[in-house]
């Protein structure tokens, strides 16, 4: 995961979707590998990875409107926005 999160600092993001592509598909408790996740498999098309990394990215409990907007845009790039969570209680 460490690799991952490097790699595209370095300008290689394909070398880092190949090494995200290896890892087992089990949850992660890093919101960021999971967002970083999310945006890598966006770019390389691979939309159903990128909206359950996204998921994973965003807690339901969430009261930051940037997580849920951010959840909304990578749904919307993968052209998923029947399947984006509705808004917390607490952002209404």
């Amino acid at each position: 995961r460490r690799v991952v999160k490097l790699l595209p600092a370095k300008g290689r993001r394909n070398e880092a979707q190949a090494f995200l592509d290896k890892l087992p598909e089990t949850p992660t408790a890093d919101p960021a590998f999971d967002r970083l996740a999310a945006e890598l498999s966006l770019q390389n098309k691979n939309k159903k990875r990128a909206l359950e990394y996204a998921a994973r990215g965003v807690s339901d409990a969430s009261k930051d409107p940037k997580d849920h907007i951010w959840l909304g845009r990578v749904a919307f790039a993968a052209g998923d926005v029947v399947h984006v969570r509705p808004a917390s209680a607490g952002l209404a």
